[in-house]
């Protein structure tokens, strides 16, 4: 069993298989049974995520992606398009029977 723990973490930096190690014997992991040693694909795949979590707090942050105006936003931002009227507002109300309508 300790030669398959060996083999799943050969490529894992020892830190967080220490880390992994230790979360589970503090009962930190979420799991539906502590009665029994994790299995080694469940244990690698913990010490993965973390790399894989470390890697991302490590990163450059995303950039938000700025995609240009419609014509309609364009039109509307501009003025050219007219908003409800409070008679239309009140038409729409009574339709629907809610007075914050518009």
């Amino acid at each position: 069993m300790m030669l398959a723990f060996e083999i799943g973490c050969a490529d894992i930096p020892p830190e967080y298989v220490c880390d992994v190690a230790q979360a589970y014997i503090r009962g930190e992991v979420d799991r539906d049974n502590h009665r029994f040693a994790p299995t080694v694909p469940e244990f690698v795949k913990r010490c993965r995520n973390g790399m894989a979590f470390d890697k991302i707090k490590q990163s450059a942050p995303a950039t938000v992606l700025q995609f240009p105006k419609s014509k309609f936003r364009q039109q509307w931002d501009a003025g050219k398009i007219p908003q409800a009227d409070a008679k239309a507002r009140e038409q729409i109300a009574k339709m629907i029977g809610d007075e914050n309508a518009g």
